[in-house]
């Protein structure tokens, strides 16, 4: 057995063995990193975040697309949303185009700073309707009633627009409103489904006060019929005409139905019954139907007295006349 024999290393190769391993010890941990993960950001920039690489980076199969235009309440489908960004397309998920639909829509409101808010109801009962259509189409708004019937238009510029509410088996209701610089327009519908040729219906709607207006209709001459609402009066003699409903909590509608009628004139008007408010302060509004068709809206005019002659119809040719007045006698028939 031969022995142990000690062989000197010099001290450089010492000293370079040992720089060897640092050297391997700090470059084997940047293997493991793609060069192109240390981007440096141009001048500038250091804060900036594509808009692109962030959609880019959305994984999903079947994209949606948002597109920025004018907000609709109806959503065109599931990954759709559209929203004032200035005509910008992307490609998102569908939970994303639901955020940004979100999103978009409140900025895209501050075109305009009114409101429309009211409620539908049906005239026939006074039952609420939802999922009506409310559109002001001129300025590409929409609404779509709830549950209880109430609805509200955001962002319609100040002034005159053509209000237009849809709803299926209904009679199409259009109407010019005023929308204010500020504040609210509050306007309510009382919708009819459409009519028989020939049939006609009369719907009176209002505020909150007076709280019981009543709805009169007197047939021609000869006819003797006079409908309104005590209970032996609700329908005519001969039962070609009826009072639908009959409010008297305010609000309305208060609604008659005729469903044949006679040659001569007929005059519709209505009374204050009870003692709070005035009809000249009450926002009344009386709505004419026939067949398919709104025939007429009419407004309660300025002025005193409990009793509003509002509108005649010629039984023979079918001519509305509005009358229009306050007083305080009941009307001629």
């Amino acid at each position: 057995m031969l022995p142990d024999i000690e062989v000197p290393v010099p001290f450089f190769l010492r000293m370079l063995a040992l720089e060897t391993l640092v050297l391997a010890a700090l470059l084997v941990p940047l293997m493991f990193f793609a060069p192109s993960a240390l981007t440096v950001p141009a001048a500038g920039q250091e804060n900036a975040v594509s808009p692109t690489a962030v959609v880019q980076a959305t994984s999903t199969p079947e994209p949606a697309t948002v597109t920025a235009s004018a907000v609709s309440a109806s959503s065109p489908g599931p990954g759709t949303a559209t929203g004032g960004l200035g005509g910008q397309t992307a490609t998102v998920s569908p939970a994303q185009a639901a955020a940004t639909a979100t999103a978009a829509s409140v900025v895209d409101e501050r075109v305009g700073p009114g409101v429309v808010a009211g409620a539908v109801y049906d005239a026939r009962d006074g039952q609420p309707l939802r999922e009506v259509r409310i559109a002001v189409e001129a300025v590409n708004r929409l609404a779509i009633s709830n549950a209880a019937g109430r609805y509200s238009l955001q962002g319609i510029p100040a002034g005159r627009h053509e209000l237009t509410v849809t709803y299926p088996g209904y009679i199409v209701h259009r109407e010019t409103i005023d929308v204010p610089e500020t504040g609210m327009s509050g306007v309510g519908f009382a919708l009819s489904p459409i009519l028989r040729e020939g049939q006609y219906r009369i719907v009176l709607t209002w505020g909150a006060s007076p709280r019981d207006l009543d709805a009169h209709l007197w047939f021609p001459q000869g006819r003797e019929s006079h409908v309104y609402h005590p209970s032996n009066n609700r329908s005519a003699l001969d039962g070609t005409a009826r009072l639908d409903i009959d409010a008297r909590s305010g609000q309305g509608p208060e609604t008659i139905t005729i469903d044949q009628v006679y040659p001569g004139t007929y005059l519709f008007a209505v009374n204050q019954y009870s003692s709070d408010g005035s009809l000249a302060t009450s926002g009344s509004r009386v709505t004419v139907y026939r067949g398919d068709q709104l025939l007429q809206i009419i407004t309660a005019p300025q002025g005193e007295g409990r009793w509003w002659s509002v509108v005649t119809l010629d039984g023979a040719t079918g001519t509305l006349n509005v009358v229009n007045t306050l007083g305080n006698a009941a009307p001629a028939p």
